[in-house]
């Protein structure tokens, strides 16, 4: 993947998790890499991924911002367009996960509700209108994928909102592929399905037992599988509007 020397990609919530295996990915395949982060916890972490990503030979910053605050967005898009000259490639992975998985509708709090949506969903939606922003004005196109979820396509017992949340991120690369390849930026979505992170770590064990038996390929993807497939979407030629299931087979789509 020649064509990515040179790129930059930034990569929100990029400290760990998926975040973190597709940025030293992108790093791998010689693209610059701008780690994004939210909290000062993850600071050492942010900077462990931009360390490594400069030992591959690239360019590497970390950049603090709250995804779902608009100002921190808009900052951090700045910043990145400043020191590097231009987003060829935005990964929208910064997300949360229900703070108790399978808690019912019923007993769901509108604090937990608006918590998970303004990350999840408006954070999206945020950091895409601030780098298309910066697309559109160069004129030279561009790549955005955005991670989502299986719970976007069938539901999910950890909790509706986030099946919503991620839903709203399958409707939105819909309605951007459209809106937005009118430009020649393209716009595409990865659906993992369980992946073993620190967000997943709460669901309950027999739950994970039940996934993995369902599973055809008999395995979990790994966070590195996820990346793999996120390259695979933000270097494809002429792909767009398109969401990519990685999860072993267990969900068709």
């Amino acid at each position: 993947m020649a064509e990515l020397n040179g790129k930059n990609v930034l990569v929100t919530g990029s400290s760990r998790g998926i975040g973190r295996a597709t940025a030293l990915r992108f790093a791998q395949l010689g693209a610059n890499v701008v780690v994004n982060y939210a909290s000062r916890w993850s600071a050492k972490e942010a900077q462990e991924v931009v360390n490594s990503a400069r030992d591959l030979g690239v360019k590497s910053f970390a950049i603090r911002a709250d995804v779902s605050k608009a100002d921190e967005v808009e900052a951090m898009v700045s910043k990145a367009v400043k020191e590097l000259g231009r987003i060829d490639i935005l990964v929208n992975n910064a997300g949360v996960f229900p703070k108790k998985p399978g808690l019912p509708t019923t007993e769901l709090s509108e604090k937990e509700w608006d918590w998970l949506m303004r990350i999840n969903l408006k954070g999206v939606f945020l950091c895409t209108r601030a780098v298309a922003r910066e697309m559109i004005k160069r004129g030279k196109g561009g790549r955005i994928v955005n991670v989502s979820s299986i719970a976007g396509l069938i539901g999910s017992r950890s909790g509706c909102h986030y099946a919503a949340s991620k839903g709203g991120v399958i409707s939105l690369t819909y309605s951007w592929a459209e809106e937005l390849g009118r430009h020649g930026i393209l716009v595409n979505a990865v659906a993992p399905g369980y992946v073993r992170t620190k967000l997943t770590q709460g669901l309950p064990s027999e739950r994970v037992s039940r996934f993995l038996e369902e599973t055809p390929s008999g395995r979990f993807s790994t966070t590195e599988d996820i990346a793999e497939a996120i390259v695979f979407l933000a270097t494809a030629p002429n792909l767009n509007g398109q969401v990519l299931v990685v999860d072993g087979g267990r969900v068709k789509h």
